[in-house]
């Protein structure tokens, strides 16, 4: 009795000799996987297989069990990553290099037909090159291929001839096709479908991943632009670079965030009036302690910007050290209140300098005049009064007849008057509107001086996140482009920013002390300049100020460049 192929060898077809051959997608070869064998035989029935009567009971054996169950021969589909196209015994093709048979267009290949008719799972029994696929083994819940062992991922680069797959790139999920369907990890960014650079966020959350980078919208929190690091209408942030996670969240209340403005406004004009107040007071040395200290808390405050995990109160600390010791309005109620990009943060500091020397320069212009010409006229009349007590007291002495005595009383008299004349000038001098203005913009580019400077250095501070110039961002504000006309004209203005506030303001109180120095006891000295050098020897250390200013600016540098 004759019996058929499908029966004695199963997933076979007769020829027409009666000979036996295993169908295309099937081989004889079952040789172990560490054997370099092709065939897949093991656990059939996980692979949904139909149920082989004859090797079923001992498909855990290994060995030659095959062999020994199945005297004609047995045709086992072939093994993930492999391919046979034509009918017979041979073993199966492997695909070529990092591909296999577990996908199709990207998506796990689901179970088929084969051409034995029995339904397979999607990697086994392929008959076709068409059929490979670039490895992609991008985790999916639920889907475990127990005997194939943990590979790489990667994608088709259609760049390359013929079949040949690159490795993911690090922050990306392959599904074995082209470029543009890497999809971008959770956390991670890249600035066109077109790239294979991903990089990773500076908030990590605010990163959603997928295709078109997309960042983290609801909850609360609000991310657009490069590396999500800017925040969207409605949002924002303090931070002015990105060693700290920048945090979008939603502003609120718009009349908290005006009082949170006006309470850290009326802050900053407390201290600098403190300041003012303590360097006005004649023969006073204190501000000599509260500028070495303000000194101190700008310098710790810098440590903030430092990547160093700092903890939550340590950092909260550093940041009000820094509130206190500089000009600085940056806040997240600020950020609410009037948003702008780092060139319009920038450009309002560097006028802040002008904008208040012009307003007070008006104000103690307009509303002093008439009181300094009163303390003028008042002055004038009682230095008269005093002069003609004297004339009168020597004229009473005087008998007409000029002795040398005589003579030598009336040298002294000159003498009186001149000293006089000195004292009551040093007594009833009175600061005038160019004086006050002069003496509160030392005070002010002095405090702001840390700011300046930092903002200036950031614009220094770009980072590459792909090839190519358009691919180059301010690390401060991701939205702007380095290396553009805008940024080339800013750069411009930072040389001359440079030379007017970063290197002018050390220089040119450098300059004044050592112009003045024979005269820093005299009043308008003190009061004009006397912040830069009460409580130091100014005749011998007058550029003990420069020293200060070069060592704040080469802290900055090196904090802001970096870090």
């Amino acid at each position: 009795m004759t019996r058929p192929c499908q029966e004695v060898k199963p997933n076979s077809y007769s020829d027409w000799k009666g000979n036996c051959h295993c169908l295309p997608g099937y081989t004889e070869d079952t040789a172990l996987p560490d054997q370099n064998g092709t065939g897949y035989f093991l656990d059939l029935n996980n692979t949904q297989v139909a149920p082989m009567s004859l090797y079923e009971p001992v498909v855990f054996f290994e060995g030659d069990w095959v062999g020994a169950l199945n005297p004609y021969g047995v045709c086992v589909p072939c093994r993930n990553g492999y391919y046979k196209e034509y009918p017979g015994s041979h073993p199966c093709t492997k695909c070529p290099e990092n591909f296999d048979t577990a996908r199709i267009d990207g998506n796990w290949a689901p179970p088929h037909n084969s051409t034995s008719g029995k339904i397979l799972a999607g990697p086994l029994g392929k008959t076709r090159l068409e059929d490979c696929h670039c490895i992609a083994n991008t985790p999916i819940e639920g889907v475990v291929w127990v005997d194939e062992p943990e590979l790489e991922s990667y994608y088709r680069n259609y760049s390359r001839e013929g079949y040949r797959c690159d490795v993911c790139p690090h922050g990306g999920n392959c599904t074995g096709l082209d470029i543009p369907y890497i999809a971008a990890q959770p956390g991670f960014y890249r600035t066109s479908t077109v790239t294979t650079k991903f990089n990773k966020c500076p908030n990590p959350e605010a990163c959603v991943g997928g295709f078109d980078s997309l960042c983290l919208v609801g909850n609360n929190s609000g991310y657009t632009g490069t590396l999500c690091a800017n925040c969207l209408p409605g949002y924002a942030h303090p931070t002015i670079n990105g060693r700290f996670p920048p945090r979008c969240l939603g502003c609120g209340n718009v009349g908290i965030n005006t009082a949170i403005f006006l309470v850290q406004l009326a802050g900053i004009v407390s201290i600098i009036s403190i300041v003012v107040w303590t360097n006005v007071r004649r023969g006073s040395d204190a501000i000599c302690l509260i500028k070495t200290f303000i000194t101190y808390m700008q310098t710790v405050s810098l440590a903030k910007d430092l990547d160093l995990r700092w903890p939550e109160a340590t950092s909260g600390f550093m940041v009000f050290m820094e509130k206190l010791s500089t000009i600085d309005m940056r806040s997240f109620s600020v950020q609410c209140l009037f948003p702008g990009n780092y060139y319009s943060e920038t450009g309002l500091y560097l006028a802040t300098p002008l904008i208040m020397g012009t307003a007070l320069l008006l104000y103690y212009s307009v509303f002093q005049f008439f009181e300094e010409q009163r303390s003028s006229i008042s002055s004038r009349r009682g230095r008269t009064s005093k002069i003609a007590e004297i004339e009168e007291e020597s004229e009473s002495d005087d008998d007409g007849d000029r002795s040398p005595v005589v003579k030598a009383a009336d040298l002294r008299t000159k003498v009186r008057v001149e000293a006089m004349d000195n004292a009551m000038f040093e007594e009833s001098w009175e600061a005038k509107a160019f004086d006050k203005v002069f003496m509160l913009a030392i005070i002010m580019l002095w405090f702001m001086y840390p700011t300046l400077a930092k903002y200036m250095i950031g614009l220094l501070q770009c980072k590459r996140l792909d090839t190519g110039s358009d691919n180059v961002f301010l690390v401060a504000d991701m939205s702007i482009k380095c290396y553009d006309s805008t940024h080339s004209s800013w750069l411009f203005l930072f040389f001359v920013v440079l030379i007017i506030y970063v290197l002018g303001i050390p220089l040119l109180s450098m300059f004044l002390l050592q112009l003045e120095g024979e005269n820093h006891d005299r009043l308008g000295m003190r009061f004009r300049v006397g912040f830069l050098y009460k409580g130091h020897d100014i005749e011998r250390a007058w550029w003990w100020d420069l020293v200060i200013f070069a060592r704040k600016f080469t802290m900055i540098s090196v904090v802001v460049l970096g870090a």
